[in-house]
């Protein structure tokens, strides 16, 4: 799956310099795969030439932005409001678009606008909606709750010039969710600076399994219940994200054979995730989704020559590739069988490394998203 963009126009001029505005309703100081792919994006098109601008909801911390992400450009953060997201309510953090967003906007004058989750209200720029993933309720029956959602998402994404979505899979379940025809919504791949990724050769990595979260919708029970089932013992499992009172309960449920050898890292800068996505011989990705996504969590890894297991909720743009073995994460046999590959058969784990290095590398590359979103603001 290349970017998708059909319908470009002629004469489409590729040395013209925009200014962005990137925006994201949720922080931007945390360091999840969303704004890792937000921070590479905006590095990539800054390289090419054009201004870049982030504006979020609530205060940012920006020493954190510069720690986790490396980005120091502390002059073109911005937020609506003083208050951090946590001190607002939903109603608030809603309320600040309407209104001040727009004055803030008018004042910047941006070419463009790449908004990340959809938003009610129409922007006065040329703007593009990005669709990550689908929440849970899609495709039931529509009472309370999931009917306001979906009349809420009927209109944020006919508010924007166009939509885009980050894997195939997500184009025709958003389109049959809020009635859009997929023909009029792009496929945009999530991306990554490829050439800030390397990995070590197999006999310099760690006899180790690394997973990502610890909050609930990552699954972390799955990865710890498939590493206590492996029959490499010697094998660890690095758990990234903080030590939470789920984790705490899951440790202490292991014996002290297995949960001596599962270490929680905290949060770690991108350069240290890469570090250690490169280091080790297998990457566990259990998150759940009602839609297959292409989740930076799978890709990251990938990027590294560093093969996954992961569930079916991860988009076929990725596992398609042969890059690693998808499994039913509800059997924690399964799952334990596919680790003990990984860390053991040094000829699969070869084959399927080397997998990750061409396509992989090239369809998430932030270089060619940056220019795929360029040439999709001058086709509006």
């Amino acid at each position: 799956m290349e970017p998708d963009v059909s319908g470009a126009k002629p004469g489409l001029n590729p040395n013209l310099k925009m200014r962005f505005l990137i925006t994201r309703r949720e922080r931007l100081d945390f360091p999840d795969g969303i704004n890792i792919s937000i921070f590479s994006l905006a590095k990539a098109l800054r390289a090419d030439g054009h201004e870049v601008h982030f504006l979020t909801t609530g205060r940012c911390d920006k020493a954190k932005i510069a720690e986790f992400f490396q980005f120091h450009e502390a002059d073109c953060l911005h937020s609506l409001s003083e208050k951090k997201d946590e001190e607002l309510s939903k109603f608030q953090r809603l309320l600040v678009w309407m209104k001040p967003a727009r004055k803030f906007i008018r004042a910047l004058k941006p070419d463009a606008i790449i908004l990340n989750g959809a938003l009610p209200v129409r922007l006065p720029a040329p703007t593009v909606t990005v669709s990550h993933d689908l929440q849970k309720g899609a495709g039931r029956l529509l009472f309370g709750a999931d009917f306001a959602r979906v009349l809420f998402k009927w209109r944020a994404y006919r508010c924007p010039d166009k939509v885009v979505v980050t894997c195939t899979e997500l184009r025709p379940a958003l389109a049959k969710e809020i009635g859009l025809n997929p023909a009029d919504i792009a496929i945009i791949p999530t991306c990554f600076n490829t050439a800030e990724y390397s990995g070590l050769p197999l006999a310099e990595r760690r006899n180790a399994v690394v997973h990502i979260g610890t909050v609930p919708y990552k699954n972390p029970g799955g990865a710890v219940a498939a590493f206590a089932r492996m029959k490499n013992t010697r094998a660890e499992l690095l758990v990234v994200g903080q030590k939470n009172a789920e984790m705490e309960r899951l440790l202490a449920a292991q014996p002290a054979a297995i949960a001596d050898r599962i270490h929680v890292t905290g949060f770690l800068s991108m350069a240290d995730l890469r570090r250690l996505l490169g280091s080790v011989r297998a990457v566990i990705v259990p998150s759940l989704y009602d839609v297959p996504v292409a989740s930076p969590t799978a890709i990251e890894p990938l990027l590294a020559g560093t093969p996954i297991v992961c569930s079916r909720s991860i988009s076929q743009d990725i596992v398609g590739e042969g890059v690693g073995l998808v499994v039913d994460v509800s059997d924690s046999g399964q799952v334990a069988e596919a680790l003990d590959l990984l860390t053991t058969d040094d000829a699969a784990w070869t084959r399927m490394s080397a997998a990750a290095a061409g396509k992989i590398t090239e369809r998430f590359s932030a270089v060619n998203v940056a220019r795929s979103y360029v040439r999709l603001f001058q086709e509006l």
